[in-house]
């Protein structure tokens, strides 16, 4: 955020936001500490999903939204970290077709 212009006073106002929105979840997720810079390159990427069709279905990141949001974070994009956005991506959308499925099964 601090790249993109951001004050401190911006920055600290989202972390809490998404501390609240942590708090109301009681899903834990433990990310090895491997993980950690390619988690939050993903979860940054949250706004850059294409979508296609009637239902403006996902169908894929915006991979020319990867590179500057990496650098923004002070990631490094090396072809490692990209194949590990990719599988990412994969199975979000797998997730994401399977919660349609269920949505259209309940009626």
């Amino acid at each position: 955020m601090r790249a993109l212009g951001a004050s401190r006073e911006q920055i600290a106002q989202a972390m809490q936001a998404l501390r609240d929105r942590q708090t109301r979840d009681d899903t834990v997720i433990e990310v090895h500490q491997d993980n950690w810079e390619v988690v939050r390159l993903f979860a940054a990427l949250n706004t850059q999903w294409r979508r296609a069709g009637l239902g403006a279905h996902p169908t894929g990141l915006d991979y020319t939204a990867i590179r500057p949001t990496a650098e923004g974070l002070g990631i490094e994009l090396d072809p490692a970290r990209f194949q590990e956005i990719r599988l990412m991506e994969a199975g979000a959308m797998m997730q994401m077709a399977e919660n349609r499925r269920r949505e259209k099964e309940k009626g």
